[in-house]
């Protein structure tokens, strides 16, 4: 049984937003008793929103506690993170709703993909996502050749 999201896994967004949520990633929320995900805009790259577990949202919240950061930069995070943050519930049959502004917002029309990351999961619109991907390949090749790594650490 998974135990962190993780994997690539396609789905299709019905007209109204309502999209179900891989099998892999409800046996997770079902382990972590979450009845709600909150969706939060990725910091990393505008093209993809985060969903978290309560537990996991403020987990990611208290990272930024361990940064220097003056008020400006602690409220900037703070806006993103909590003003931005949308609590949703998740139906009996593993399904949520996205909001229009939100799917709007990456680009999702009628497919999304759900990408994991330990704690939380991401959506992206398919097209991006595979963009995304390949510079992340790209990159992972380029540290891998500069730095002469001929095998991995196990």
């Amino acid at each position: 049984m998974p135990t962190v999201f993780s994997g690539t896994h396609p789905h299709k967004v019905e007209p109204r937003g309502r999209v179900s949520i891989p099998a892999d990633f409800r046996r997770v929320l079902r382990e972590a008793e979450a009845a709600e995900v909150f969706l939060v805009p990725q910091l990393r790259d505008e093209r993809a929103h985060m969903f978290f577990t309560e537990k996991s949202l403020r987990s990611y919240i208290r990272s930024f506690d361990d940064m220097d950061l003056d008020a400006e930069q602690q409220r900037a995070i703070d806006e993103v993170i909590t003003g931005e943050a949308r609590s949703l519930a998740i139906d009996d049959l593993g399904r949520i709703v996205i909001p229009e502004e939100y799917r709007n917002s990456i680009g999702v029309g009628a497919e999304c993909v759900f990408v994991g990351g330990g704690s939380y999961f991401e959506m992206w619109e398919p097209a991006a996502h595979a963009e995304y991907r390949r510079a992340q390949r790209e990159l992972a090749r380029d540290i891998i050749r500069s730095n002469r790594i001929k095998e991995l650490p196990v």
